[in-house]
C-alpha cells in the first residue's frame, strides 16, 4: 500500500489526505474526481466492480491491473474508498488522475550549443542530422500543408482511423448544459441584477514598473445593470440608453438563455453558444459580452470536455494506413487520427514536430533557416486533441501508443506533454514499462511549464526514471532580443495588417473589427471622426505611412503606444484594442472586447477564446515593454544559457532523483 513518508504531510487516513485527493484528482471534464488503482494481481477490474457495487460511482479498467475509478466532485464516496483501498491487501498503490496538459516553449535553434542563431551548427558539422531515423511524436494535431511537411507529389490522405479517442472516451456536453442553466437561472432572478459588484482595475502605464500603478472605478460599488448600462452606451450604433429598469435588462436577457435558436445556432444552449462564436451579434448581445468581462463571468460556454467510458470498446489496429504507414511520403510518415486530423492556426503539434524534424522539400527555400533539429528524420505522428479543446487526449494504456510508433519504426518518442503533478504514478510506470521492454527505444518527456512554481515543479510523466526528461535553459539576451523579440513584433503586425490593410478580404470580412474600431474612437475622439465604412477604415490605416509601412510600422506602434500627439486622434485610439483574429487570410475577426476607461487615460481588452485565433496587440507590436523586460531579467541573471528558463519545471522529483536529464 503506498504511503506519505514526509513529516510533514498528512497521515493517510486524516481529512487533509482526502483533500489532498481531492484537489489534484480531475480527468479534464470538472464533473469527476478519478483515481487510479494498481493491483499486484490481475483483479483489478473485478475489485472494482465490488467497490462501485457499494459506492454507486463508475470506473474505467486501464488493463488487468489498473483501473479509474470516479466520483463525484464533491468528494461523495472518497473517504468510503479510500477505507476499502487501504484495507485491501491486492491493492498496490492509489494515485490521483489528472488530464495531461501541452508543454513545450523552447526553441530548436540554439541547441547545439551555440549563443545566437549564427553560432556553429557543431551537432549537424557531425553528420547528426536525423537521416534513417522516425520519430514519434503525440501532439495537439500536424498541419500537413505547411511547406516543413508537405510533399510536393500527393497530400497526405492515408490517416489512420481506427482505434480513435472514441473507444475510451466521450465527449462531455452536460457541463455546458448546466452551466447555461446556471447562467439563465442568475440572469432571471432580479435580485442578481441589483445585487452590488466591486469593480476594481488596476493599471499599470508602464508595465515594467509596477510600483507605478493605480486603480480605476476602486470606490464604486455598481449593480451588474448599471455596469450593462455603461457597456450599452459604448456600443457602436443607435442611442445611448440610460436609466434603464432592472425588469428591462431581467426580461430582454431571461427570454434569450431560454431560446433554442440563436444566430443559426440551434438547441437548449443556443444563446450561450451564439455569444461564445457568433461575429454578427446584435448591440445589446455585444454589450452583454463586454459586461460579463467588466465583472470577471463568462456568459458563453465552451465544449471539449472528455470524460473516460465506464467499458472501454475493443481495439484493434487494421489497414495499412495504421500497421505500415505510407513510405511514399516525403516527411511523414503515418497519421493516427487517435483524437481527429486537423491543426488549429500555429498548432503546438505543428510547432513541436517543426522543432523536431520539420524542413522545407525545396533545400534553397529560405524557410530552411529555421528547419527543425533532427531535418532529415521521418516523422510518425498521433493526434491528442479534439479541435482545439485543450484535452490532451492519450490511450487507456500508454503503452499502446508508444508501441504504434514502434512498430512504424520509430526508436524515438518525444512527448511535449504531461500532467502537472510532481509524483511518480502509473503513467510514469508505463513509460518505465515500455522502456525496460524494448531496449532500443527512447522516449523523451518535457519536465514542464511550471518553473515559476520553484522546485519540485515536474509533472507526472517527468517522474519516469527511464525517460529522457528534458528542461530549457534560457535563450542569449542577444538571440531574444534580435530573433524572438523581432519575430513576436512581426507576427503582431501581420496579423494587424491582415484584419485592416488587406483589401482581398475586405469584401468577406465581417463588421466587428470596425465595430471595435469605432468603439474607440467614439470614446476617446467623439462621434465626428468615427468611420463611415472598413473601406475608409482601410484607406485611414494603410496609406503607406502606417501599419503597411515596412519602414515605418514599428515606429508607428510605439506612437500608439505613447499616445504621442505627432499622430491624430483616431489613431491614438488603436491602443484601446487587442485584436482577437481568426487565422485563415478570408476569415473574418472577432469583436475585441473593449474596457473603456472613465478618465480616458487608457483602455484595455480581454478577448474571447476562439478556434483558430491570433491575439494582435499593438503594445507587443511596438515591443518596448518586452525589451525592457528582457533587459531587467538579464540584469536580475536570469538570463542565459547557463540559467533555467523561467516556464521551465524543475526537479527534484517525489522521491527526491535529479530531473530533468
Amino acid at each position: 500500500k503506498s504511503s506519505r513518508s514526509s513529516s510533514s504531510s498528512p497521515p493517510p487516513n486524516s481529512p487533509e489526505a482526502v483533500q489532498d485527493i481531492h484537489r489534484d484528482a480531475g480527468d479534464g471534464s470538472d464533473t469527476l474526481v478519478t483515481l487510479d488503482i494498481t493491483c499486484i494481481t490481475p483483479t483489478a477490474e473485478e475489485k472494482a466492480r465490488k467497490w462501485t457495487r457499494e459506492l454507486g460511482t463508475g470506473f474505467t479498467p486501464v488493463n488487468d491491473y489498473i483501473v479509474r475509478m470516479h466520483l463525484p466532485t464533491d468528494g461523495t464516496g472518497l473517504e468510503l474508498l479510500l477505507s476499502r483501498l487501504r484495507e485491501d491487501e491486492h491493492v498496490h498503490w492509489f494515485e490521483p488522475y489528472r488530464q495531461p496538459e501541452i508543454l513545450n516553449e523552447a526553441n530548436a535553434q540554439i541547441v547545439q550549443g551555440g549563443t545566437t542563431s549564427s553560432s556553429p551548427t557543431k551537432i549537424w558539422d557531425m553528420g547528426i542530422n536525423g537521416q534513417g531515423e522516425v520519430i514519434h511524436i503525440h501532439d495537439s494535431g500536424l498541419d500537413l500543408t505547411h511547406c516543413f511537411f508537405s510533399d510536393d507529389q500527393a497530400d497526405f490522405d492515408t490517416f489512420c482511423r481506427t482505434c480513435d479517442y472514441t473507444y475510451a472516451y466521450v465527449e462531455v456536453q452536460s457541463q455546458a448544459a448546466t452551466s447555461h442553466a446556471t447562467m439563465r437561472n442568475n440572469v432571471c432572478s432580479a435580485a442578481w441584477w441589483t445585487n452590488g459588484y466591486y469593480l476594481s482595475q488596476t493599471f499599470c502605464p508602464d508595465p515594467a514598473n509596477t510600483t507605478n500603478c493605480f486603480d480605476y472605478r476602486s470606490s464604486s460599488v455598481r449593480t451588474r445593470k448599471d455596469i450593462f448600462e455603461e457597456s450599452l452606451s459604448y456600443a457602436e450604433g443607435g442611442a445611448v440608453e440610460r436609466f434603464l429598469s432592472t425588469e428591462q435588462v431581467r426580461a430582454a436577457f431571461c427570454g434569450n438563455y431560454s431560446l433554442t435558436s440563436a444566430y443559426g445556432y440551434s438547441g437548449a444552449t443556443a444563446y450561450s453558444c451564439a455569444l461564445a462564436e457568433s461575429n454578427d451579434l446584435s448591440r445589446w448581445d455585444r454589450a452583454w459580452v463586454k459586461t460579463m468581462a467588466s465583472i470577471t463571468e463568462d456568459p458563453t460556454q465552451s465544449y471539449g470536455h472528455f470524460t473516460l467510458r465506464t467499458s472501454p470498446r475493443p481495439c484493434t489496429f487494421s489497414g495499412t494506413a495504421c500497421t505500415t504507414g505510407d513510405s511514399t511520403q516525403r516527411k511523414v510518415k503515418a497519421y493516427w487520427a487517435f483524437a481527429d486530423n486537423t491543426a488549429a492556426l500555429d498548432s503546438h503539434g505543428t510547432h513541436v514536430s517543426g522543432t523536431a524534424a520539420g524542413v522545407a522539400a525545396d533545400p534553397n527555400s529560405g524557410l530552411n533557416e529555421y528547419k527543425g533539429m533532427a531535418y532529415n528524420a521521418s516523422i510518425v505522428f498521433s493526434d491528442a486533441m479534439v479541435g482545439d479543446s485543450g484535452n490532451v487526449l492519450i490511450p487507456m494504456d500508454l503503452g499502446v501508443l508508444f508501441k504504434w510508433g514502434y512498430n512504424l519504426g520509430a526508436r524515438i518518442h518525444t512527448n511535449s506533454w504531461g500532467a502537472a503533478i510532481n509524483s511518480y504514478g502509473s503513467l510514469a510506470r508505463a513509460i518505465d514499462t515500455f522502456m525496460a521492454s524494448y531496449d532500443d527505444a527512447l522516449v523523451l518527456f518535457a519536465s514542464g511549464n511550471d518553473g515559476d512554481r520553484g522546485y519540485g515543479s515536474l509533472g507526472t510523466e517527468a517522474n519516469s526514471k527511464n525517460a529522457l526528461v528534458v528542461g530549457a535553459g534560457s535563450s542569449p539576451l542577444e538571440y531574444q532580443n534580435r530573433v524572438a523579440l523581432n519575430a513576436s513584433r512581426q507576427y503582431h503586425r501581420w496579423g494587424l495588417y491582415n484584419q485592416i490593410c488587406n483589401t482581398s478580404v475586405l469584401s468577406s470580412r465581417n463588421q466587428d473589427t470596425f465595430r471595435a474600431i469605432n468603439d474607440a474612437i467614439l470614446f476617446r475622439c467623439g462621434s465626428s471622426s468615427v468611420f463611415g465604412s472598413p473601406t475608409s477604415m482601410t484607406a485611414f490605416f494603410c496609406d503607406g505611412t502606417k501599419i503597411d509601412s515596412e519602414a515605418n510600422w514599428n515606429t508607428y506602434a510605439c506612437q500608439v503606444q505613447d499616445l504621442s500627439l505627432s499622430i491624430t486622434c483616431r489613431d491614438r485610439a488603436l491602443r484601446a484594442l487587442n485584436f482577437v483574429a481568426l487565422g485563415d487570410t478570408d476569415a473574418t475577426s472577432v469583436s475585441a472586447r473593449v474596457e473603456v476607461r472613465a478618465d480616458g487615460n487608457d483602455e484595455e481588452t480581454t478577448p474571447p477564446g476562439v478556434l483558430n485565433t491570433i491575439k494582435i496587440s499593438i503594445f507587443e507590436m511596438c515591443g518596448r515593454n518586452k525589451n525592457a523586460y528582457l533587459y531587467s531579467e538579464n540584469a536580475a541573471g536570469r538570463i542565459g544559457e547557463y540559467h533555467m528558463a523561467t516556464f521551465s519545471s524543475r526537479g527534484p522529483t517525489s522521491d527526491g532523483r535529479i530531473k530533468p536529464d
